[in-house]
Parts: structure tokens; C-alpha cells; sequence
């Protein structure tokens, strides 16, 4: 049976902000699945002089007793670096976990007391718990997260950072992403977020304006070539532009040599061959490219939730063609690096650690 607890994070030695995405990596590598990840909170310290803490709180979903979950805890700030003390002095660390509550249990033990017994005393928990916890009602205090933080008599220094901070320079070195992918990936509702974390230019496929893909789908054969000759002009057309500013694409133009050989042949297919060159030579091309690999019953449940009738009759042997061909495409040799990535199970928007592991692996690139 699932649960959903919250824990607390802090850290003030070394790399503050590396110490806590490892800390959550770790705990949804163990624990289970995190659902919301609080704003981080840089707090002067607490009870001791050291340097400022950056805190932050997040909701997990998790199958794991209390108990286990605690010792997972520890045993992750152990490997990143605590070095507990049998004093009860407060001190700096590297990384602080605590577990705040575990659904509405209610436990005193030695070793675990749940609630947390000073979540209504400290700012630095209550300001990133109200994050993701504001109407969260505390199960011995009758009172919801909001109300213990206005009526908090604490006076620590807490101040409120922006979400983006978790998030790696993209963009440092590269100023222009695309993100590929088959139908169904989820290519598009990464491309939002992206733009909308990095305040980066957006290109979105034009599907719409395609006054010849109901009629591909009804009728491939009658429709491959007016489709593909339409997608491959509005293409060229989006990407002839200067990469002066960052810009993040949810297609890449080699898609459309990769459907139009699916889709269209003989004679068709030769001729559509020899004018992709002209036609896309002001092409401006990516710095880097992320290729969201899926597995076909994903790309067909997510197809089916998006609604667009002319989609709902697309294979399940379509969708494999178009997955083979993507990835023969992208074992050629390219000027700019290449990231295939497996996002089985993932969903960008409602899970926040994959979308941040995501983004740290392109950032490498």
C-alpha cells in the first residue's frame, strides 16, 4: 500500500545545491516516487553559527514503513558526507534529512517521532513545506501548514529562491536544443517546460496548420506526398533563424526525410530525396539533440489522451517503423552530440525528478 510522507532537506557545507539533488535522487532510487519538490529556501543557520543552509521539502510516494524509510534517511546523508555527533549541538552538514510526516501516523519511539516534533517552531521547514503542504492538515496540532507558518514565532532569515535554481545551465554552452522523437513521446510537453524554466524560444511542430494529414491518415497513399512535402516546407520555413538566443525545438528536420522514406516510394520518395537539400539549406542546425525513446504501448495511451481524431487509428507496426527508423538515423554520424534516452514511465510535467535528472544529462553534453 502506498503512502505519502514528507521530508525536509538542508545543507550548508560544500556544494549545497548538488548535495540535495543527490540526496532526492537517491531517495527516489530507494524510497519510491517523488510528487513535488518545494521552491529552495536559503536560511541563515539555526541554533549555531555556520554558513546559510539552502532547504527545501518534498512529498513522496512510497511503499516503505516509516522506520525504513528513516534509516534510508540516514544512510543517505551518511554516503554524502554527515558526520552525525552524539551531542545535541546543532552543527554544519553537508546534507540534513528529515522525515517531517508519514501520512497521518502518529509514532513515538526512541528512534522515530512522527510528527516531527519541531515542524511548527521552524521557518526554515514550514516556508519550503507550505510549498508543496499548504492545506496539509498536522495530525496533533489540527492545524494546516499555512496557518502554523503565519502564526510561526521564529525569526529567522529565510529567503524564498526561484524553482530554476535546481535546474543546470542548459544553455551555457549551447543555444540551440532539439528534442525528437516518435508520435506520443512527449517531445512537445517537454519543449514547454524547457521554454518556460529558461525563458527560451519555443518551436512547435505545426501539425495543425497540415491541411493534408486527416486525409494521409484516412488514405496514405493518395496523401504521402502533399503531407510530407508540407511538413518538410513549414520546417525549413520554423527553422531558418539566428541562434542568437536559445532556442528549443520539438522536431528535428531529419524527420522529415525519416517519414517521407516510411511513407512515400518509388519515384515519389527519389524526387523527394533530391529536393531536401535545397529546400533546407538556410536550415539552422541544433547544438544538441535529445531523442525521447518510448515504448509503443506509452506512445499509444498517450496518443489516445491527446484526442486528435485523425491519430486514433495510427499501428502499433506504424509506431515501431518510425521508432527503427529514428534510431538508424541517429547511429550516423552527426556534428552536433546525440543523447537517446529511455523515458519509459516518465512524466515531465507531474514528476519533477525526472525532469531535472533529464535536463543534468543534456547539460553534460
Amino acid at each position: 500500500m502506498e503512502s505519502h510522507c514528507y521530508i525536509a532537506l538542508g545543507s550548508n557545507l560544500g556544494d549545497r545545491f548538488t548535495n540535495l539533488l543527490q540526496g532526492m535522487m537517491r531517495i527516489e532510487e530507494r524510497l519510491g516516487r517523488i510528487l513535488q519538490i518545494s521552491r529552495p529556501y536559503e536560511t541563515a543557520a539555526w541554533g549555531f553559527e555556520g554558513p546559510a543552509f539552502i532547504n527545501a521539502c518534498l512529498r513522496l510516494e512510497t511503499t516503505q514503513p516509516p522506520q525504513i524509510v528513516l534509516k534510508v534517511l540516514q544512510a543517505i546523508e551518511k554516503e554524502l558526507g554527515r558526520k552525525r555527533s552524539a551531542s545535541s549541538v546543532y552543527h554544519s552538514r553537508t546534507l540534513d534529512l528529515d522525515l517531517l510526516f508519514y501520512g497521518t501516523q502518529q509514532i513515538q519511539t526512541d528512534f522515530l517521532e512522527l510528527p516531527h516534533p519541531r515542524i511548527q517552531l521552524r521557518r526554515f521547514v514550514l516556508d519550503p513545506l507550505v510549498d508543496v503542504a499548504a492545506k496539509w492538515v498536522h495530525p496533533t496540532l489540527g492545524e494546516t501548514m499555512l496557518c502554523l507558518q503565519q502564526n510561526c514565532e521564529d525569526r529567522v532569515t529565510v529567503q524564498q529562491l526561484a524553482y530554476q535554481k535546481w535546474l543546470p545551465d542548459l544553455f551555457e554552452k549551447n543555444k540551440y536544443l532539439v528534442v525528437a522523437g516518435n508520435i506520443g513521446s512527449g517531445k512537445t510537453s517537454l519543449v514547454k517546460k524547457i521554454a518556460s524554466d529558461y525563458g527560451c524560444m519555443p518551436i512547435y511542430e505545426q501539425f495543425d496548420e497540415n491541411p493534408h494529414l486527416p486525409q494521409f491518415y484516412s488514405d496514405p497513399s493518395a496523401f504521402a506526398l502533399d503531407t510530407e512535402n508540407f511538413f518538410l516546407d513549414s520546417r525549413a520555413t520554423q527553422l531558418d533563424f539566428s541562434a542568437n538566443q536559445a532556442h528549443v525545438s520539438d522536431f528535428w528536420l531529419e524527420k522529415s526525410l525519416i517519414f517521407a522514406q516510411i511513407n512515400l516510394a518509388g519515384k515519389e520518395w527519389e524526387a523527394f530525396e533530391r529536393s531536401f537539400p535545397t529546400k533546407t539549406k538556410n536550415v539552422t542546425q541544433p547544438d544538441f539533440l535529445v531523442y525521447l525513446d518510448r515504448p509503443v504501448s506509452e506512445l499509444q495511451a498517450n496518443i489516445q489522451k491527446r484526442g486528435r481524431p485523425y491519430e486514433q487509428s495510427i499501428s502499433d507496426d506504424y509506431l515501431k517503423t518510425i521508432s527503427e527508423s529514428y534510431k538508424e538515423k541517429l547511429r550516423h554520424e552527426h556534428p552536433f552530440p546525440v543523447q537517446i534516452i529511455d523515458v519509459s514511465g516518465m512524466d515531465f510535467v507531474a514528476h519533477p525528478m525526472c525532469y531535472i535528472v533529464l535536463l543534468r544529462q543534456l547539460a553534460s553534453l
